[in-house]
């Protein structure tokens, strides 16, 4: 249930991802510059998908060059659809035969994961996130969410993003009195953030917080619970700061 055994499953896959990449940069240094790329992981509710973009050096706009997608089912992994720009045949059967070659078969967060692979301050922080976040787990129509407390976590070049979204009948005409409208979201980034924070956003060392919650009325109750408990992290944490 908590994200820490999730993002430990997770960095293997980025692991591989990153393999990956390295891979696609080799072949095509042998005739072009490499282009930039970014790659990302993500697993919402059941399905996992593996990213790379690039950048052909047009500003900084990045389009798709590689997507693997994976149904999870139970802690078995299964191999759905691979999207891969380069239009050559071989290439593509080559990169699937590496993909489905070391792609991890099972997805286990049930175990308790030894954390050598994130430092101290980002266990903390998915410990803070997890507490924040259980506050809405199962609070209301809508609140039933996976992997963990979240609708998504993922990860990617600049760190990790845990999202729990609940959108239950806004967008229902006939239930204009009763629909949750309630966005939360964590940005653990690798490096300390040096940018202004967005407007109404909180901030936990290098951990950014975006909560929004524009439900009905009568659907403000598990909203205030995350906004207390927001409160109470910030508080704690810099309590042990000083």
């Amino acid at each position: 249930m908590n994200s820490l055994a999730i993002v430990h499953e997770l960095h293997k896959y980025f692991l591989l991802l990153t393999a990956i990449e390295e891979r696609e940069k080799e072949i095509i240094r042998e005739n072009t510059p490499a282009p930039k790329f970014n790659k990302s992981v993500s697993l919402r509710y059941d399905w996992l998908t593996l990213t790379i973009k690039y950048n052909n050096g047009e500003m900084d706009f990045y389009s798709a060059y590689f997507e693997a997608t994976f149904n999870i089912s139970g802690q078995t992994v299964k191999f759905t659809e691979l999207h891969y720009v380069p239009d050559q045949a071989k290439r593509k059967n080559e990169i699937l035969d590496f993909l489905l070659r070391h792609v991890p078969k099972s997805f286990d967060n049930a175990m308790l994961p030894n954390s050598e692979s994130l430092n101290k301050e980002t266990v903390q922080y998915l410990s803070i996130a997890d507490e924040i976040a259980k506050q809405a787990y199962l609070c209301s129509s809508g609140d039933d969410y996976r992997p963990g407390y979240f609708s998504e976590i993922s990860m990617d070049d600049t760190g990790i993003m845990l999202n729990q979204i609940n959108h239950w009948n806004s967008r229902s005409i006939a239930h204009k009195q009763d629909y949750h409208l309630r966005n939360l979201e964590f940005q653990i980034s690798n490096e300390i953030r040096g940018e202004k924070l967005p407007y109404g956003a909180d901030q936990i060392g290098r951990m950014m917080i975006v909560f929004s919650d524009r439900s009905s009325n009568n659907n403000k109750s598990c909203g205030d619970k995350i906004y207390n408990e927001i409160q109470i992290q910030k508080a704690q944490f810099e309590r042990k700061s000083n």
